[in-house]
């Protein structure tokens, strides 16, 4: 009688049903890990954004309400003289405006030269900074309402009338961001009405 000796090991097809399972397993584990690494990345830049933006609002509205004179009054653009910083003194001309082609928002500040009550605000001087950069907003940047609430229209004769200004920093969705909307209402304390 022959003895035959059996190898003990795994036969080509159990390998390759391993190999299958361990193919599956890892791509999920893949999967879930990037797609939880690309989630926390979106929010942490949405996260981002929406913190300078609020920045950006909270200061603009400080400027803004120190304001006494408007100069320019659309959607995407206000010029005002306000006091851009709390140790001025003077009023700077300060003009805030959203450039849809560049997709920024800036702000352009003259300071005040000469003695009062003859201040000049040449525009050699201006000082322009970004304060937003890469950013879609979308609607009015900028919108305005008199002391009874009506929103207008406002040509430069009647800037004077303006009571209120209301800034509204709405952000379309991007690959990155979520969309996002910052809204602020400012009342003008320092309007001259009785010139």
């Amino acid at each position: 009688m022959s003895s035959h000796k059996y190898e003990q090991g795994f036969s080509m097809i159990e390998l390759l049903i391993a190999a299958v399972v361990i193919g599956i397993m890892s791509g999920t584990i893949f999967i879930f890990f990037t797609s939880s690494t690309t989630s926390f990345f979106q929010i942490q830049e949405s996260s981002i954004v929406v913190n300078d933006k609020t920045r950006v609002l909270y200061r603009m509205a400080q400027v803004i309400r120190s304001g006494t004179t408007i100069n320019e009054a659309s959607s995407n653009a206000l010029t005002i003289y306000a006091y851009f910083s709390p140790q001025d003194t003077t009023l700077s001309q300060v003009r805030y405006y959203y450039t849809a082609a560049d997709r920024t928002l800036k702000v352009d500040r003259i300071r005040a030269t000469g003695t009062a009550p003859n201040y000049t605000y040449p525009p050699a001087n201006t000082e322009t900074k970004t304060l937003l950069d890469g950013i879609t907003l979308t609607g009015n940047v900028f919108s305005y309402l008199d002391a009874n609430g009506s929103s207008g229209p406002f040509t430069t004769d009647t800037y004077k009338d303006i009571k209120s200004v209301t800034l509204d920093l709405n952000s379309a969705s991007t690959k990155s961001v979520t969309a996002s909307q910052l809204k602020t209402s400012i009342e003008l304390r320092n309007r001259k009405t009785n010139l």
